[in-house]
């Protein structure tokens, strides 16, 4: 009896092991209890679920772009037609209000089309052909408004983003078109008004800006100046936004001999190093004192370019206190191949230690009320080309 109570008690024994103890296990059987055995198939399918998924992410913020977009054109277009709603007392349209009839003669007639809003549309198309052309995807032109004098407005561009997709809108009260033949740009100036993204309405300058009855606040000029642009075609199309620029006539009056304007003018400025050497290279002509088509090339120690200025006007005129102050006007600065339009349209060279009256003694166009230096007839025939 004995020796088959200790059997079974010795089978119970073998049969039911102790667990044992968490500190007694090697470290490599612990390191196999906490890391969970790894399948790069499941991995695989997770990878491709959360793809799945940006991609539907993507498609359902494309979605939601092009509706807001929508929406806010809808906006634009109800403005607009409020805007155009004028219902004086007496009018049809304050007589049907009131539950009167209208005669019926009357109220069928059409309006004839308003000249400046068919204009405007002529140049709508213009313009977003003429970006087409030159390259320009980054806005679309969706509404010009008419054209008054000088400008047309108002205007709503859609931007477009890398990917040819909405990215937002400008708009503005008025649009105007500036050009630069000698730096190849035209640029667009959008005035009174604000930039849109992702719901979110900034005026151009950055302030608070000023808010009309069932608009959004607007305030400031926005200027988009387009390199590289040959500017004729832009001016041939749409004249009415470039104002006086589009009936400028020739580049010079005649009475200046341009050599000779060059050669004193590049005198000049080497006798003052003051703002480093420069030299003017190009001069397309002289009107009213002003220079035209003009090439300034900053030059180093040792005679060479550092960067060149085009400009379609260069002014010369006395500084506040002392020296000269050499202005050009819509261009551009190169520095190798790369080209940065003027800073607000406009560059200026300050020449500290200049000399107005010897400036003025020479003849300098801008400080002398008419050539008599440098006039044209003073040189015509005259075999000497002289040198700058």
């Amino acid at each position: 009896m004995r020796r088959f109570l200790g059997l079974s008690l010795l089978l119970l024994g073998c049969g039911h092991e102790a667990p044992v103890p968490e500190a007694e296990l090697p470290q490599q059987a612990k390191t196999d209890r906490a890391i969970p055995s790894i399948d790069p198939e499941r991995n695989s399918e997770r990878e491709e679920e959360l793809l799945r998924q940006i991609v539907q992410l993507e498609d359902l913020l494309t979605q939601k772009d092009a509706l807001l977009l929508s929406r806010q054109e809808e906006l634009l277009r109800f403005q607009a037609t409020l805007a155009m709603i004028q219902a004086p007392p007496g009018s049809d349209l304050a007589i049907e209000a009131k539950g009167l009839t209208v005669d019926s003669e009357l109220a069928s007639s059409e309006s004839p089309p308003d000249p400046a809003q068919v204009r405007a549309e002529e140049i709508r198309a213009a313009l977003q052909g003429l970006l087409a052309a030159d390259g320009v995807h980054s806005y679309q032109v969706l509404t010009l408004g008419r054209l008054e004098q000088g400008y047309a407005g108002p205007v709503v561009l859609r931007l477009i983003d890398s990917r040819g997709r909405p990215a937002g809108l400008i708009a503005a009260e008025r649009l105007r078109l500036e050009a630069s033949r000698a730096g190849r740009t035209v640029t667009l100036r959008l005035e009174e008004g604000f930039e849109e993204r992702a719901g979110v309405s900034v005026p151009f300058d950055g302030s608070a800006g000023v808010a009309a009855a069932g608009q959004k606040p607007r305030g400031g000029m926005r200027r988009v100046t387009l390199p590289g642009v040959d500017p004729v075609p832009w001016i041939e199309a749409m004249p009415e936004l470039f104002g006086a620029q589009a009936s400028q006539g020739p580049p010079d009056d005649g009475l200046w001999d341009l050599t000779a304007v060059r050669q004193e003018f590049n005198r000049l400025l080497a006798a003052d190093p003051s703002v480093g050497r420069w030299r003017l290279a190009g001069l397309g002509g002289l009107v009213s004192g002003v220079l035209r088509d003009v090439q300034l090339v900053e030059l180093d120690v040792e005679g060479r370019p550092l960067r060149r200025l085009f400009a379609d006007a260069l002014s010369l005129e006395r500084g506040i206190t002392a020296g000269l102050r050499i202005e050009l006007t819509d261009g551009v600065q190169m520095v190798g191949q790369e080209r940065t339009p003027f800073l607000e349209g406009r560059f200026r060279l300050i020449l500290p230690r200049a000399e107005p009256e010897i400036w003025k003694a020479r003849g300098m166009p801008g400080l002398v009320s008419h050539p008599a230096l440098l006039a044209r007839e003073r040189f015509e025939g005259s075999n000497d080309p002289g040198g700058d």
